[in-house]
């Protein structure tokens, strides 16, 4: 990787940079996706280190060499998200410091701050696939570590909450939400972060034999998802009424689609914490049931895309925004809905299609519909090399703090 540009340069910081890390951490994600469904792991919920090294030491060349892919994927943006991570919590310190932080909190804008949180709960669950695959033996002691996961998760909730809470309330008090021009769905950054700590909850309450691990997994990620759903569904109305009224802010064009990473994790969260109810309490969750579940998610996020890119290409954002010379940082938006979708849809192959006996896993259908997803992937790749190009590489965005539209 090539090294990160760490000069403050001449123009504010802005906290949706934090995208970057959350991006890469979202590829990693992608690219532990197929040892999670094409390797065998008995008696566990995910591949550990013992299981992909027997997976390996058994597979023929094919599933050798997606092994080896999937391996080095989630090693290479496993630690590009850690240095993007780094990069973002130096930067946002200096710009902690000067008076643009002040006017951020004070203004509209303030929930761009909830990138923050959202990227942090993406690194523990990033840190905890890190250590699932790389790390002998962790697995095998996992129980352990599931008592101080929640406690991260519940410090992360914290922090998002103390962040949240005076955007709300002033917002109640004073108004300011409500669209007053060309606008996008950049509140929805609130309840996507809370989606994102509470499917880290879940993984206590999924992937725990201790009731009282899998009890208190359960609680957060209902806490944290049930706010984000409410959330969604008020911030988003307003944020549509406002659009429908004024139209689309180009530069936050991509926040169309920020519906679709919130499906994937509240998704995600919901199946996690079925699959606890199942495992603890013995009370199972049909596979049917659980193929229809993704078959609604997975075609509401079809046509949000539809939708999202059939407008980005009205305005030539990618052209402008990514491959040109235009820059926002909004556009690390992108990259959070391809992933998203990634995700969802391995879902729906492996623990719907597969798994109620349509079709096996290493079938032609399920190659054929694989392949659509790994387009998906390497688009998002190429969006997430050529942003960190433009920003990070390059040094400080050439578009001030105070001029990024959050609404």
């Amino acid at each position: 990787m090539r090294a990160l540009n760490d000069q403050q340069g001449q123009t504010p910081y802005s906290p949706i940079l934090f995208l970057a890390a959350l991006g890469a951490g979202g590829l990693a994600v992608t690219f532990f996706m197929y040892i999670m469904w094409f390797t065998a792991h008995a008696g566990q919920p995910i591949p550990s280190y013992s299981t992909v090294l027997a997976a390996f030491g058994g597979a023929g060349l094919g599933l050798k060499t997606l092994i080896a892919i999937s391996l080095t994927g989630i090693a290479v943006f496993g630690a590009m998200h850690i240095a993007l991570l780094i990069w973002n919590i130096r930067r946002l310190r200096r710009f902690q410091h000067t008076p643009g932080y002040g006017a951020l909190l004070a203004g509209p804008k303030a929930s761009q701050m909830m990138a923050v949180p959202l990227t942090l709960a993406m690194t523990m669950n990033v840190g905890f696939i890190l250590g699932a695959v790389f790390v002998p033996g962790l697995w095998e002691n996992v129980e352990m570590i599931f008592p101080f996961a929640l406690a991260g998760f519940a410090l992360i909730g914290l922090y998002a909450m103390r962040l949240f809470l005076p955007i709300i309330s002033n917002a109640l008090l004073r108004g300011g939400l409500e669209p007053d021009g060309p606008s996008g769905f950049g509140q929805l950054i609130t309840p996507f972060a809370f989606s994102m700590i509470a499917v880290g909850f879940s993984a206590g309450a999924a992937m725990s034999h201790n009731e009282v691990v899998t009890v208190v997994g359960m609680l957060g990620a209902a806490f944290f998802g049930l706010s984000a759903l409410g959330l969604t569904v008020v911030l988003g109305a307003s944020g549509l009424r406002g659009m429908l009224k004024h139209g689309i802010n180009d530069e936050t064009a991509p926040t169309l689609m920020v519906m679709v990473p919130i499906l994937t994790v509240l998704g995600i969260a919901n199946y996690r914490v079925g699959k606890g109810i199942d495992h603890t309490f013995g009370v199972e969750w049909a596979s049917g049931d659980i193929l229809a579940f993704w078959t609604a998610i997975v075609m509401a996020q079809l046509f949000l895309l539809i939708v999202g890119f059939t407008t980005l290409k009205r305005i030539d954002y990618v052209g402008r925004f990514v491959g040109g010379e235009e820059r926002s940082p909004g556009a690390y938006a992108l990259l959070c809905p391809l992933v998203a979708f990634i995700v969802s849809g391995q879902f729906l192959i492996h623990a719907g299609l597969v798994n109620v006996g349509l079709f096996d896993p290493f079938s032609l259908a399920s190659l054929a519909l694989t392949i659509p997803l790994v387009m998906v992937q390497i688009t998002a790749i190429w969006m997430a090399f050529r942003l960190n190009t433009k920003f990070i590489f390059a040094g400080t965005p050439n578009t001030p703090a105070s001029a990024i539209p959050a609404k």
